[in-house]
């Protein structure tokens, strides 16, 4: 399988996981989660792992789903760390922020856009000009 590109879905709120990143890899029973990192992408949520024990001793995993999709409460499951979604909510908050000064009508006529230069905008002129 060939290795996905970086994407995150907005509508599900998961980025999905491509091979050589790090996770958190939950086993019920355990009180806190193992770092793992993705071997492989088996689907957009379900990955192969390699992961260490808390005593270093290392371990595989095939066909771990995501804690969002896994099946029973005690399945085992894989998640992003704290900080990777802390930085994916940073990197949502600066696109809307970006996406919102890029539609505002002041910056529209700034840069020559409809508001400018007879609703031809910048690009209408370049093509005039020829």
């Amino acid at each position: 399988m060939t290795q996905q590109p970086w994407k995150y879905e907005k509508e599900n709120k998961v980025a999905v996981p491509t091979i050589g990143r790090v996770v958190y890899y939950h086993v019920p029973g355990m009180a806190q989660p193992m770092a793992a990192i993705v071997a492989s992408v088996v689907g957009d949520y379900t990955i192969n792992v390699g992961f260490l024990h808390p005593d270093g001793v290392g371990g595989a995993a095939r066909e771990v789903p995501h804690i969002d999709q896994r099946q029973t409460p005690d399945t085992p499951c894989w998640d992003w760390m704290d900080y990777q979604k802390g930085q994916a909510a940073k990197t949502e908050a600066l696109q809307a922020e970006l996406d919102a000064k890029v539609t505002s009508p002041r910056l529209d006529r700034a840069c020559g856009g409809p508001a400018a230069a007879g609703g031809q905008g910048a690009a209408g002129a370049i093509e005039g000009s020829k």
